[in-house]
């Protein structure tokens, strides 16, 4: 199937997760309708997200369950507010549901000046149109500057603008904004930031006016080569001397702050915080040095209470024996431990009491193994270490082959479900013990698997083959 997109249809039902699964249908891709991502977040539809090529517009498909079929059609029209050479597939976005609304905020980029827009997708031009949220522009004394945006509670949008200077000092202000209530609801700014501070990341907002985030303060330890664009690169490696936890309530004169129970970090690959009315959960994977030993890689969950006046509990579990041992081999850089590899935060998950996490390892056009880890919101304990496999390699400007390695997740009551694109000769290696030179690498769609991973609590992850694009 040259160019085809398959969707998965994964019913809701915990027993079935556990035992089969099954593909809808597939239809054609064409090249200058290129599909950049599925949102399945209901039971009875879901959405397609599209680069028409021929109209230079982004479009959102609604489809129903199991049968995909085309419920309704949304252009977003994003040229009436981008200049029609603007790269849409590198577009950053948040696209997202809210009391049966659809709303897509997005960044306008331009050299002096960058905006956040939003649409509220169903309504006429002259009810909905395009919404101008913050803009940036570019001062004589900036080095950078730059937004970033998510999803927060709520289904309200979580802005930070960073202007970054010569003197490598940042000032940031936080804003929450609400489309479907079309207002902000605060904007609070950060204190200055510089080598000597640290520098914010992770920043989260919470009820009552709260945000939270973690003050990291590094320094450039050394060198070391990666494999990068086809050729050897030296990057810097960073050791991270201290974290703090930082709650930043209505008020700034209220700031609070405490040490994160590790200190002292030589790669920080994940760092997440979670908030609600009652606790903050800090969930860290990271590499560290401990009693002279050889770096190793751990996984942080730690707990405070709102107010940051109580620790609830501080868990610091290792990476398991066998992952760790799975995941040492070189490819392409100087040392084969997976305490050297670099890992990024791809997706967070919250199903009951539990978290979800999963990190992924990539190079440009090349999408490595994933990681995967449950851990409890009670205890803090990790409950479960899983290795995805996955090993795609692309030319990174051929669209229509620019989104094969992101992986489908689904989560629900414990158990997570992982569909991924592979090499058709993969299909009888065990999977729950991957070995990273037998694993074999696919180039493009043709002779791919769409291979379905199961990870239930108390089971070896297991896999299933979905379909097979000849």
């Amino acid at each position: 199937m040259r160019g085809a997109i398959i969707i998965i249809m994964v019913s809701y039902c915990a027993s079935f997760f556990c035992q089969d699964a099954d593909y809808s249908r597939n239809f054609e891709a064409s090249r200058k309708n290129v599909p950049m991502a599925i949102y399945n977040w209901h039971p009875d539809y879901f959405y397609v997200l599209r680069f028409n090529k021929l109209a230079h517009d982004l479009v959102v498909e609604k489809r129903g369950k199991p049968a995909s079929d085309l419920i309704s059609f949304f252009p977003l029209k994003l040229d009436q507010v981008n200049a029609g050479w603007f790269d849409y597939e590198n577009l950053d976005h948040v696209f997202f549901e809210k009391a049966g609304r659809l709303f897509f905020v997005f960044e306008k980029v331009l050299n002096n000046r960058k905006t956040i827009y939003y649409k509220e997708l169903g309504l006429s031009e002259s009810e909905g149109g395009f919404r101008e949220i913050t803009s940036l522009e570019r001062d004589a004394d900036l080095l950078d500057f730059r937004f970033h945006f998510s999803l927060s509670f709520d289904q309200q949008i979580l802005i930070i603008a960073e202007k970054r200077f010569q003197d490598h000092s940042v000032r940031k202000t936080a804003m929450l904004y609400d489309c479907a209530e079309r207002r902000k609801i605060w904007q609070k700014p950060l204190p200055n930031e510089n080598p000597a501070t640290g520098y914010s990341r992770a920043h989260t907002a919470a009820p009552g006016k709260r945000l939270y985030y973690v003050q990291v303060k590094s320094r450039v330890a050394g060198y070391k080569r990666q494999y990068q664009n086809h050729m050897q690169t030296l990057v810097p490696f960073w050791y991270h001397d201290s974290l703090k936890l930082v709650e930043y309530p209505e008020n700034i004169a209220n700031l609070q702050q405490q040490q994160l129970c590790v200190q002292e970090i030589q790669q920080l690959n994940t760092l997440s915080v979670l908030a609600d009315d009652s606790m903050v959960l800090i969930s860290s994977h990271f590499s560290k040095a401990v009693e002279g030993e050889a770096a190793k890689v751990y996984f942080l969950n730690q707990a405070f209470k709102t107010g940051l006046d109580s620790i609830l509990y501080c868990t610091i579990s290792p990476l398991d024996k066998s992952l760790a041992e799975q995941l040492n081999f070189f490819d392409g850089n100087d040392l084969a431990s997976v305490s050297d590899k670099d890992y990024r935060l791809y997706a967070r998950h919250v199903s009951g009491n539990h978290l979800y996490f999963t990190s992924e390892r990539k190079e440009s056009g090349f999408d490595k193994e994933l990681l995967f880890w449950r851990v409890g919101k009670k205890d803090g304990q990790v409950k479960t270490q899983v290795i995805l496999p996955r090993k795609i390699q692309f030319f990174s400007g051929r669209s229509r082959f620019r989104y094969i390695g992101e992986p489908a997740i689904v989560v629900r009551d414990s158990v997570q479900l992982t569909v991924l694109l592979e090499n058709r000769n993969n299909e009888n290696l065990n999977a729950g013990d991957f070995v990273y030179r037998d694993f074999a690498r696919l180039r493009g769609s043709s002779g791919a698997s769409v291979m379905l991973y199961i990870s239930c609590p108390g089971q070896p992850v297991r896999k299933k083959l979905l379909f097979f694009a000849g």
